[in-house]
Formats: structure tokens, C-alpha cells, sequence
């Protein structure tokens, strides 16, 4: 949740902000925040599955 809450503040214009306020106006600022989080886990997975570096 912190993680996500820098994100949103330090970048404002990348994928998971963006999908943070389109859920925001649907289901409310907690909710997009635990999506915004999974989001944002789903791509440090993807990043450490493939040895991304």
C-alpha cells in the first residue's frame, strides 16, 4: 500500500496511476489502491519470473 501510494506521487502518468484513477471513480480510493498494488505486484513478479534486470 505504501509502495503504491509513492508510486502515485513520484509518477504520475504511468500504467498504474492511470489504472488507479479510472477504478478510483468507480469503486472508491481504498479499493483502487489494493488494485494499484496488486497491479504494480503482478509486474515485480513478471520483472523477477524473467530475470529482468
Amino acid at each position: 500500500m505504501e509502495c503504491v501510494q509513492i508510486h502515485l506521487i513520484n509518477d504520475p502518468d504511468s500504467e498504474i496511476s492511470e489504472a488507479y484513477r479510472r477504478i478510483k471513480t468507480r469503486s472508491g480510493s481504498n479499493k483502487a489502491k489494493i488494485a494499484a498494488a496488486r497491479h504494480l505486484l503482478r509486474m515485480i513478479y513478471y520483472i523477477l519470473k524473467r530475470n529482468m534486470t
